[in-house]
């Protein structure tokens, strides 16, 4: 049912804005994650590979944010990463420095994608949809046999995808304001590593159905994505919460324990993962922070994959043990910080428009509307538009005479409070 709202909420650009990000997710995924992609025995320690130039890639971007010259960097940037998937596949031999050319790559197209999304009409629906349809295309890959040509193939086409549609203007910003939240994406990570490296090889032999905990996935990633207009920092407890449970799971019955516990990390990961797309996706200058908020992202997968060699994977004790002191300090930080949610009058992103309201509206209309409630300036809103600044102002004009409104502030108000009846 929430995938049905999710879906009736979105409109044919939004959906056009959300394929280059699930393209990017889906080869992550697919491909440089230990995905179906990946051949076993190649090299040691893929993910490293993978994750450390990752990781330095999205944070030269992040602080040397080339604005200028954004098109240029993420369109070369997201060529490697089809050249290192390509690579990959053909070339064995140069499996090492494959993985280390899409973890470079890879940031480019993260950005990429994490620009285009946060351009769509409703950027937190998108970023829901983009999460679903990404690892629904990874469950359909996940059932071709190992080794498939055909599994390159179509990864390396859904990732040209990104580069078939222009970037929107990008601007630097303070990314201070991403520091209320982030810790506590770095503190998950580093409990879902612990937690999913326990489970994954124990579910691959136990598994009541295969995949299952992909559309358990999906389903919370819907859910959050309607809960995360109204109540953001919920979505974030609700994910910490459910790793809590999975940390009680490991100690039941082998079979229930083991399926129940997945299903549960993945409902974190869902509650998680659209939190942070979300949030991204609604600050004022998505693109740099796309690239900083998946450097911390990624440098939590690598403090699990840390803690993972330390203590090793075949303890249920320790991995209990560790979890449940992580996943405590997470939530007692979560209540002595209490971050609260933007307020609206400064961070206009996350304002959704009453549909009565948008009745009431012209289609150019609406599309001024939408990149003021983006934040941008109105000389923004004209290029990317493609009309002249006067007539933003004009438009604007006409949008506060038509919601009895004078001003931006009262018109944020207006949106945030809708008229009863």
């Amino acid at each position: 049912m929430v995938v049905f709202v999710l879906i009736s909420q979105l409109k044919l650009a939004s959906i056009k804005n959300s394929l280059p990000f699930a393209a990017f997710t889906f080869w992550l995924l697919a491909f440089p994650m230990t995905g179906p992609l990946q051949m076993a025995d190649r090299i040691s320690h893929p993910l490293v590979v993978f994750l450390v130039p990752h990781v330095v890639g999205l944070l030269v971007l992040a602080v040397f944010f080339p604005a200028e010259n954004i098109e240029r960097v993420t369109f070369w940037g997201s060529v490697l990463a089809i050249l290192a998937t390509l690579t990959y596949w053909l070339f064995p031999f140069l499996s090492f420095f494959s993985l280390m050319m899409a973890g470079l790559g890879g940031s480019a197209l993260a950005l990429r994608g994490g620009a285009l999304l946060a351009g769509a009409h409703k950027p937190v629906e998108a970023a829901g949809w983009s999460l679903i349809v990404a690892n629904l295309l990874l469950f359909g890959v996940t059932r071709l046999p190992p080794g498939y040509a055909g599994g390159y193939v179509l990864t390396i086409g859904i990732v040209l995808l990104p580069l078939t549609i222009k970037l929107p203007r990008q601007r630097r910003g303070d990314l201070r304001p991403l520091w209320d939240y982030l810790p506590f994406v770095l503190l998950y990570q580093v409990i879902a590593g612990l937690l999913y490296g326990f489970l994954q090889p124990l579910y691959q032999e136990k598994a009541w159905f295969g995949g299952s905990e992909l559309f358990v996935y999906c389903l919370i990633v819907a859910a959050a994505a309607v809960l995360f207009r109204k109540r953001p920092v919920v979505v974030l407890f609700a994910g910490f919460v459910c790793a809590l449970i999975t940390c009680w799971f490991i100690y039941f019955p082998a079979m229930p324990g083991i399926n129940l516990g997945m299903w549960t990390i993945q409902a974190a990961c869902g509650f998680i993962d659209l939190f942070l797309v979300a949030f991204l996706a609604t600050s004022k200058n998505p693109g740099q922070a796309f690239a900083l908020g998946c450097a911390v992202l990624c440098m939590g997968i690598l403090g699990g994959l840390f803690f993972v060699e330390i203590f090793g994977t075949q303890s249920r004790f320790l991995i209990f043990s560790e979890s449940i002191v992580l996943n405590l300090a997470a939530l007692a930080f979560f209540v002595f910080k209490r971050p609260l949610p933007p307020d609206s009058d400064t961070v206009i992103d996350q304002v959704d428009v009453p549909h009565e309201i948008l009745q009431l509206l012209s289609e150019r209309e609406n599309e001024v509307l939408c990149g003021v409630l983006r934040g941008l300036p109105y000389r923004e809103v004209a290029k990317e538009i493609g009309i002249s600044e006067s007539t933003v102002k004009t438009y604007m004009s006409r949008i506060y005479e038509k919601t009895e409104t004078w001003g931006k502030k009262a018109l944020i108000k207006s949106l945030n409070q809708p008229k009863e009846g």
